[in-house]
């Protein structure tokens, strides 16, 4: 045989060797695979995630952090710590714990020896403690029951696992090698398992807001301020939470009245709603950033003998929350050498009833401690058309009445012409722009001590909302403290407190009551149209139309009029361009030779009883080029071109 030929069978071979030993393995890791698959176990046998509804006790013992906690459930189903110390647990800790113990599955690790795989001694352990069902007979088996032992043990060759040994409540011990996830459930302080809420109050109950704080405080470096003993005052210094010009003071209150959140101190007036529930919402649910002591021995330590800023929480059932904010000794020492700004502090929080220290996130005093004036509702008028009853207007000598009439908006008032308008329609859309545009407005700077100069011409807005009326009067300010500073101020219904508000506010409430009418005159359904009858200069001529075929005709011609029902569609639908309206005190002008238009509707019987009726209207041309259309409402330029047209067919 060629030697060529018997390198190539050797290597053919050798292939095929290496094929099958590849299969071979290949084959037998699957088999392992499957091997493991069966052999894993979940970590506590027995239990399912409904047994954790009965679970009742748990404790964790980190040996190297050393960190001993133990968690109990109360009879409202509540989880607390009850050591080291007495508090509300994290319940998205403790359900992180749960879900991994009661998914994690192990792989029994046959003939390992405690000692040999880092449990001798472990390096943490977990107890849980399971009762039986409420109701369940003794002896009755009714799913787990009793105490479950983990004991977290050294990692594996395998650096994704690690062994773990349980104690089943039969007393049996089983090594496992779970997924090494495990480990991070443990590797935690006391602080990771107690819940941070500070507070939670339910926010919809609170009524009132009491806020308090100090102008100065003590100075960090004064001996007395430093033991926190008594005697003499001594150096003071600025409190960094007081509030600017013109409100220089923390104390301000405001409470849930008729009309919405009213302030009483240091201003009576409107509360913006939103700004209230912002406050609120925050203490209300106020949480710790961190615990600095379970018991301020020393309350100058955390600054605390004289809080910077005090709030107080007011219930329905006058129920009172106090909370307190202060920096440390050291913080105020570090903030008066460096000129650290509040917002930058760390802000320690106390609250009556509470021995705990707990830290605070620094938004939270900042938005507790704003000015006073932050905190007023700067909006002119609130709501919307759907509760509005009535709004009323008045800026250059002219006053607007909108008001409600069924699902109907109506208007009146001096038009810029000098017309009058009696409960003309208005459009929905128009005064629902307008109320927009005034809720856009907003106060400027407050301005206490001010008042508004007497006015001869009456320059107001009022809105009805459900019978509460809401918005004010504007004019210029008189303020013994700016003498020479000139500025239109706004001040609301039932309220004493002045605010600066721009000028342009008045342009809007110049708006004549013309711009709401509503511009579509008349739209008649062409179907619905029996005849229409032009009358001009003493002549008429009567159209009707065939319901077969939708033909015009005149009367007493047998060909359809083309020309006519060209006009049709302009005919039965008109919408105003502007209206022209005469000065109040003078007759109209008449309208010069105008053409006499009825549209005659016919009754329809049906379901619903009869409906009929005659549309009647004149057109005139208008020397400025529209046309005029005098209907039931006030008169209205169109389009031009309707008039002469309807002329032209009487051959004019």
């Amino acid at each position: 045989m060629h030697g060529r030929t018997i390198l190539v069978l050797v290597v053919v071979v050798g292939l095929l060797f290496a094929a099958q030993r590849w299969a071979s393995d290949h084959a037998e890791e699957e088999l392992q695979g499957v091997r493991d698959q069966v052999a894993q176990r979940d970590l506590l046998f027995g239990v399912t995630k409904q047994d954790f509804a009965r679970l009742a006790k748990v404790r964790i013992d980190n040996l190297e952090r050393t960190v001993q906690v133990t968690m109990e459930r109360d009879s409202s189903g509540a989880w607390f710590l009850t050591d080291p110390i007495a508090w509300p647990a994290e319940v998205g800790t403790l359900n992180l714990l749960f879900e991994t113990l009661e998914a994690d599955r192990g792989l029994v690790s046959e003939g390992a020896r405690r000692k040999d795989v880092g449990l001798d001694p472990p390096r943490a352990i977990c107890e849980l403690e399971f009762l039986p069902a409420q109701g369940a007979a003794e002896g009755q088996a009714d799913g787990v029951v009793g105490r479950f032992r983990l004991e977290i043990g050294a990692v594996d060759l395998d650096p994704s696992r690690l062994f773990v040994a349980v104690t089943d409540p039969d007393g049996q011990e089983r090594i496992l090698r779970a997924n090494r996830s495990l480990e991070s459930i443990f590797q935690r302080f006391v602080p990771d398992y107690r819940s941070r809420a500070i507070l939670r109050v339910d926010p919809s109950q609170v009524v009132e807001v009491r806020r308090s704080g100090p102008a100065t405080l003590a100075a960090p470096d004064d001996p007395l301020a430093a033991l926190g003993a008594l005697g003499p005052s001594g150096a003071r210094i600025p409190n960094p939470l007081l509030p600017p010009e013109p409100f220089r003071d923390l104390e301000f209150r405001f409470a849930s009245g008729d009309k919405g959140w009213e302030a009483s101190t240091p201003y009576r007036g409107a509360v913006d709603p939103q700004a209230a529930a912002m406050l609120i919402v925050s203490l209300a649910s106020l949480d710790a950033e961190g615990f600095h002591a379970e018991q301020a021995a020393d309350l100058a330590l955390y600054g605390f003998d004289e809080p910077e800023l005090e709030v107080e929480l007011v219930t329905a059932d006058r129920e009172v929350t106090r909370i307190a904010f202060a920096r440390s000794l050291i913080e105020r020492r570090e903030a008066l050498a460096t000129g650290k700004p509040p917002e930058g502090s760390e802000w320690l929080c106390m609250v009556a009833g509470l021995e705990q220290v707990f830290e605070v996130d620094p938004r939270v005093v900042m938005l507790s401690s704003g000015p006073p004036d932050a905190f007023s509702d700067a909006r002119i008028v609130r709501g919307s058309t759907a509760a509005a009853r009535s709004l009323t207007y008045a800026a250059g000598g002219r006053e607007v009445v909108l008001r409600r009439a069924g699902t109907r908006w109506l208007v009146s008032g001096l038009t810029a012409d000098g017309g009058r308008l009696d409960d003309l329609p208005a459009t929905e859309e128009r005064v629902e722009e307008f109320l927009q545009s005034l809720r856009a407005v907003e106060l400027q700077e407050l301005r206490p001590g001010a008042s508004l100069a007497p006015t001869f011409v009456a320059e107001h807005v009022r809105l009805d909302v459900a019978g509460e009326l809401r918005g004010g009067r504007f004019a210029p300010i008189v303020d013994e403290a700016a003498p020479g500073k000139p500025t239109l101020g706004f001040q609301r219904i039932g309220e004493e407190l002045v605010a600066e508000v721009g000028s342009e506010v008045l342009e809007l409430l110049r708006t004549p009551p013309e711009n709401f009418l509503e511009r579509q005159l008349f739209e008649i359904d062409e179907v619905r149209m029996a005849a229409v009858e032009l009358t001009y200069q003493g002549a008429s001529q009567r159209y009707v139309r065939d319901p077969k075929n939708g033909r015009w005709s005149l009367v007493g011609a047998t060909e359809e009029a083309r020309a006519f029902a060209n006009l049709v569609d302009r005919l039965r639908s008109q919408r105003a361009l502007s209206f022209a309206f005469t000065p109040e005190g003078q007759a109209p002008a008449p309208l010069v030779d105008p053409v006499e238009v009825r549209i005659e509707v016919p009754a329809e019987r049906g379901p619903r009883g009869a409906s009929g009726f005659v549309s009647s209207f004149e057109l005139s041309s208008d020397p400025e080029g529209f046309d005029l259309l005098q209907g039931e409402g006030p008169r209205a330029r169109i389009y031009p071109g309707l008039w002469s047209a309807v002329v032209a067919l009487f051959g004019a």
